[in-house]
């Protein structure tokens, strides 16, 4: 199995949240399962922006953690 994608020109935190919701949809498409999952839920979180930082996002709870730090601190807002 091969990855490949085309994302927006651009560096940085914007970038990183391309790469992310297309891996993403990726493992989504060809796993049937959706990563990172939101704590205590089976819903699979969404990449996005705060205030500047990649980050993963679920807006039915509010939670959110930076990409990268899923592991080592997720936190609820």
């Amino acid at each position: 199995m091969s990855v490949s994608a085309s994302m927006h020109a651009g560096t940085g935190k914007p970038r990183l949240v391309d790469v992310a919701d297309r891996l993403q949809d990726f493992v989504v498409d060809n796993l049937r399962i959706g990563l990172p999952l939101v704590p205590a839920t089976s819903r699979p979180a969404r990449a996005g922006l705060v205030d500047g930082a990649a980050t993963w996002l679920d807006r039915e709870t509010g939670w959110r953690c930076a990409i990268g730090d899923y592991r080592r601190a997720p936190r609820a807002i």
